[in-house]
């Protein structure tokens, strides 16, 4: 009886202990997240040349609209667009061929046939190419599903080109990047997958926040960047980083370990990526996270306790009534939702808070199932080619699909 009671006094400090840290942890969130700074950086006083690469595979949705706006999006300097596939063959050729036909002759556009090898990041093999191609003092990359918005292009170059917006930083500026949020969601699980990447802890603008308060190296988005050429020959290029699954991550890291910084735009990314299962969000957050696996074990370990924290300890709650655990759950569960209506604040876009409460218990529990598939295997079916995911993120071919020629 005595061994009973020892072990449930036991769970109950670990579970209130589990919910006071978690909810310091939410707190750093919202602290880092109110901190950001949210103004247009000052532009500079000549605007460099640029060029877009826009990776792309497989005609999806909004692809004509998106690579569009490559050419629409407002931008006060010159600008090249290299539109990138794998070959004649791809789905998305047409598309590309249909943008490059529609576009004023003021702005050179090409489309470029990359052909990766099958056992390369896919991306980055196709931007290495553009790269190749090309020889602006700034690289803008947007993810093929990303549409350009009318200040993204000035305010991401403005960041490139201007200090740090730290004070105690004084390292130049190698890299830019807006955090993304998936915009229209077509299905359930679209919204699901919304909420996490928009307006949970999982937000890269939340992550950028804590990363200001603690330092260390920050998560970065590879959806839409601005990266200072030289800054990136310094650190190695991109065909440096070729065999890596999570490159935005191992970019970041390189940047800060060169001396440069890293930097956020107060601008989202937004997405249009729709139409999915409940099956394709889970295995595209367990890939995510299979990457962290790989290039930060410890930080995976941050997943159960800090990250998704909110749904097992409100079942604890109900289930044992202690006060002290209630209190501490409830207050962890009002810090996430204030997190996730800041952010979409942020976004501009309007949530009450009983959608935000909605919003941070479902991203929290599509976590947890992309966890479980994290830890189930190393293996990830990407693009048509299976991988298997080696330390540091270094993807290894398992089974080499043909590659389609034009």
């Amino acid at each position: 009886m005595m061994a009973g009671l020892m072990s449930g006094v036991l769970l109950k400090t670990s579970l209130e202990v589990w919910g006071g840290t978690s909810l310091f942890f939410s707190l750093l969130l919202v602290l880092g997240v109110w901190r950001l700074r949210r103004t247009p950086p000052v532009p500079p006083r000549e605007w460099p040349p640029i060029v877009i690469l826009r990776p792309c595979e497989g005609n999806e949705p909004g692809l004509y609209e998106n690579l569009l706006s490559s050419i629409h999006a407002p931008y006060p300097g010159p600008r090249r667009v290299f539109l990138l596939v794998p070959s004649a063959a791809d789905p998305a050729y047409p598309t590309l061929e249909r943008v490059a036909k529609n576009t004023p002759p003021e702005i050179p556009v090409e489309v470029l046939l990359t052909r990766p090898e099958a056992r390369h990041n896919r991306k980055v093999a196709q931007l290495s190419a553009g790269l190749l191609r090309s020889s602006e003092p700034i690289i803008v990359t947007a993810d093929s599903d990303v549409q350009l918005g009318p200040d993204d292009l000035p305010t991401l170059v403005s960041l490139v080109c201007g200090p740090p917006s730290s004070p105690a930083n004084r390292h130049t500026v190698g890299i830019a990047f807006a955090s993304p949020i998936e915009q229209s969601p077509r299905t359930l699980w679209d919204r699901v997958s919304s909420a996490l990447v928009g307006g949970s802890a999982q937000n890269f603008m939340a992550l950028y926040g804590l990363y200001r308060l603690i330092g260390g190296v920050p998560s970065m988005s590879g959806a839409l960047l601005a990266i200072s050429r030289q800054a990136l020959a310094d650190i190695g290029g991109l065909h440096s980083v070729r065999t890596i699954l999570g490159e935005d991550y191992e970019l970041a890291r390189r940047f800060c370990a060169a001396g440069y910084s890293v930097e956020q735009s107060p601008l989202p990314a937004h997405c249009s990526d729709g139409g999915r299962s409940l099956r394709g969000v889970i295995a595209r957050v367990g890939r995510w996270l299979m990457v962290v696996r790989a290039q930060r074990p410890l930080l995976l370990l941050t997943y159960p306790i800090f990250m998704a924290a909110t749904p097992p300890l409100l079942l604890a709650s109900l289930c044992l009534r202690t006060p002290l655990l209630v209190a501490m759950t409830t207050t962890l569960l009002f810090s996430r939702t204030f997190l996730s209506w800041l952010l979409r604040r942020s976004q501009g876009i309007r949530r009450s808070f009983v959608e935000s409460a909605l919003e941070v218990l479902a991203a929290e529990l599509l976590l947890w199932a992309g966890l479980l598939q994290a830890l189930g295997t190393r293996e990830v079916n990407w693009r048509g080619y299976r991988f298997r995911i080696a330390r540091g993120g270094h993807m290894i071919p398992e089974t080499r699909t043909p590659s389609v020629q034009p």
